[in-house]
């Protein structure tokens, strides 16, 4: 039984159920729009999809990994019975800075959808609308609250950037041995660092990262420069992965939330009591909209809007 159970979940991943996903969500609906999204990044991509897409019914099909997404499209576009069909692509860029979007298939400009959570203008936002910090009436604890999370956020940048080049040298590798992986999802932010609201505490040895990834390559010093010039090249924190990115998000929240309930607080002045809720499995939805929307995945919605309308 387990042996059957095994199967039947490797076979729930093959690309050629996602393809016969797409058949029927095509067949019950010709005219919908089929996004092909990796995991639950529909929380991210859905209304930003739909306030541009007004006229067509979106119909998702959630691909688990880029690698799977991949090997769908290819298998779309060999299917003769599947030309025409609007069909769009969601991805991450992950490590790979050569992921550039064209065509249907859209990828983020920074590590991953969790990126977009991260950032100046989404906690501005959180700020005035979830916890209701006016910048002009309260505009002194405002500014100082906001210079306190880029302050902290940057000094995370700084803690966790050879971690992530580290980790982005460790997946080439991986692509070129089937003897190294890394088990990621097994790990979060705060293995490797403690998160305060104005300090960042690194708690990893980078010799030492081959004890908790046991099936990890060696690498030296000159690799791991290079990596990280690269990651600095390329956006710092926003190449970073998003997983522990947005994990940071989660945890600077609470502890500002506690702060701002708590009257003897050092760090902040006010007195108010958000009601913001947010934990690890519901961030996606639960800050969506106060996410960034990169003008690069406007242009990419827009255009293949006109494209739809004009079929």
């Amino acid at each position: 039984m387990s042996n059957r159970k095994e199967m039947m979940k490797g076979m729930a991943n093959l690309p050629v159920v996602g393809l016969i996903r797409l058949l029927k969500a095509h067949s019950s609906e010709p005219d919908a729009i089929i996004c092909v999204f990796e995991g639950e990044d529909a929380k991210y991509y859905g209304a930003r999809i739909d306030s541009v897409f007004k006229s067509k019914t979106r119909r998702n099909v959630p691909c688990k990994g880029k690698g799977n997404l991949f090997s769908l499209k290819k298998t779309v576009e060999s299917n003769a019975n599947l030309k025409g069909v609007n069909i769009l692509y969601f991805a991450d860029r992950d490590f790979d800075f050569s992921d550039i979007t064209q065509r249907n298939i859209y990828f983020t400009p920074c590590h991953s959808v969790e990126n977009f959570y991260v950032n100046d203008a989404t906690f501005r936002k959180i700020l005035s609308d979830e916890y209701g910090i006016c910048s002009v009436n309260s505009k002194k604890d405002y500014d100082e609250i906001l210079e306190m999370f880029n302050s902290t956020y940057k000094k995370l940048e700084n803690e966790i950037i050879c971690l992530n080049a580290w980790i982005m040298l460790q997946i080439k590798l991986g692509e070129k041995d089937d003897s190294i992986s890394l088990n990621l999802n097994s790990t979060k932010i705060t293995d490797f660092v403690d998160i305060e609201l104005d300090s960042i505490i690194p708690k990893y040895d980078l010799g030492k990262l081959g004890k908790m990834f046991p099936n990890s390559g060696e690498v030296n010093d000159a690799e791991l420069g290079t990596a990280t010039n690269a990651l600095r090249d390329n956006g710092g924190a926003s190449s970073c992965r998003g997983k522990y990115i947005i994990q940071f998000m989660r945890i600077f929240l609470d502890k500002l939330s506690y702060e701002l309930n708590n009257k003897q607080s050092n760090l902040v002045n006010l007195n108010v009591k958000p009601k913001l809720m947010v934990n690890d499995g519901n961030i996606l939805s639960a800050l969506s909209q106060y996410a960034t929307t990169p003008p690069c995945l406007s242009d990419f919605l827009i255009t293949h809007n006109e494209l739809a309308l004009a079929s």
